[in-house]
């Protein structure tokens, strides 16, 4: 990682822990949920193992009982990270079809439209 990236990451991890903040201090409950997520995906990104599971543990049990799916599937695809998973200390790489959602084959979609 850069210079210039690890300052990125950093200034992203300060974002989602302002947001975060705010969002335990005015009771919004998708806010919390959605910035947490980010924090657990950027903290899998990074290879920080023990905060990244804190975080999406406490996603899970926020987004579940209220129904806020986007961040229930990025806190499970943080946690499942191999960053995480194999306690590496690498970051994890999603796949090309995780980081370009609209290049993933879709049911009724011809696969040459999948592929671009």
């Amino acid at each position: 990682m850069t210079a210039r990236t690890s300052d990125s990451w950093a200034g992203a991890a300060a974002d989602y822990t302002e947001a975060i903040r705010l969002a335990r201090d005015t009771g919004r409950a998708t806010e919390l949920a959605m910035s947490l997520a980010g924090l657990s995906w950027l903290e899998a990104r990074t290879g920080r193992e023990q905060a990244c599971r804190e975080h999406a543990a406490e996603t899970l049990a926020l987004s579940g009982s209220r129904e806020i799916h986007w961040a229930e599937a990025r806190a499970l695809f943080a946690g499942r990270s191999r960053a995480v998973l194999g306690g590496s200390g690498r970051r994890a790489v999603p796949s090309a079809a995780t980081r370009h959602p609209a290049r993933r084959a879709v049911p009724g979609r011809p696969r040459s439209l999948a592929a671009r």
